[in-house]
């Protein structure tokens, strides 16, 4: 009869052990999956602020290869002219 009692509290433990385990590591999954969340609400962060830098970048290339601003900094900084008519030369293509 000892011998059973002595299973039988070996089984709880070896229970008790297991459950421990098992909600250990389900507590440890939630925090992964946490974590994951914050990081993933990072780089989301992180990609609407390059979006809107490239936007503002691509706005201001714009803004600086117009033809009216290189015309206007050829003129006035560099110094060119338009060449007279008899200096152009039209080709066709062919």
């Amino acid at each position: 009869m000892a011998k059973r009692d002595n299973r039988g509290n070996i089984h709880r433990f070896l229970f008790l052990v297991l459950l421990f385990c098992t909600a250990l590591v389900y507590v440890w999954q939630q925090i992964q999956v946490v974590k994951a969340g914050y990081a993933i609400n990072q780089l989301k962060v992180q990609i609407e602020e390059r979006e809107n830098e490239n936007r503002l970048l691509r706005m201001r290339l714009s803004n600086l290869s117009s033809l009216e601003r290189v015309e206007k900094i050829a003129k006035e900084r560099l110094k060119m002219v338009n060449p007279p008519p008899e200096n152009i030369i039209y080709l066709q293509a062919q």
